[in-house]
């Protein structure tokens, strides 16, 4: 083959490195949004009653997640950052969209907790904006990533992130400027 495209940086120098390949080989082509789409499916009114049936008002922070609830995304560190957040202040609140093998547990680990009114699991949305953007902040708490569209989306969208620095996630932010 004469090259091959990946979606990060990061992604390219893995598959050099698991090929034996010159890097160059390699090229990154990033993942096209139409991001006046985007905003427009992010309905402001639908926005307002999901915060509202979150219970969270103007000065409460809603901490979100957009994820698949399975080992390599750990669903259990978000859930476990958000109830540590919520015990320390009354004004969190946690929001995870997505479904996965893990997301009972998940939702029993905030019931045992007594959080369940303050965090909750709201499976799979569509569409997914108008969730995203009544997040104050999104948390992606991954341990693997390729090139996170959801942390493009949401900073699209007007919200807040934070990452880990896996995979492609550190392409997608500038680091304690637009992300933590």
């Amino acid at each position: 083959f004469r090259s091959m495209l990946n979606n990060s940086l990061n992604g390219a120098r893995d598959y050099a490195d698991w090929l034996g390949i010159d890097p160059d080989r390699i090229q990154t082509l990033y993942n096209g949004f139409v991001f006046d789409e985007l905003r427009a499916r992010a309905d402001p009114t639908l926005s307002g009653k999901i915060r509202g049936q979150l219970g969270a008002g103007r000065e409460d922070v809603v901490i979100g997640g957009v994820m698949r609830c399975s080992f390599e995304k750990r669903p259990d560190l978000w859930t476990d950052a958000v109830i540590a957040l919520a015990e320390c202040d009354p004004r969190i609140r946690g929001l995870l969209v997505g479904e996965g093998p893990m997301r009972a547990e998940l939702q029993a680990r905030v019931e045992a907790q007594d959080l369940a009114g303050r965090i909750q699991f709201v499976g799979r949305q569509t569409p997914i904006e108008p969730w995203m953007r009544a997040m104050d902040i999104l948390f992606l708490s991954s341990v693997t990533e390729g090139l996170p569209n959801v942390l493009i989306e949401a900073q699209a969208l007007g919200v807040a992130v934070a990452t880990m620095r896996v995979g492609g996630a550190p392409e997608t932010v500038r680091e304690n400027e637009t992300a933590l």
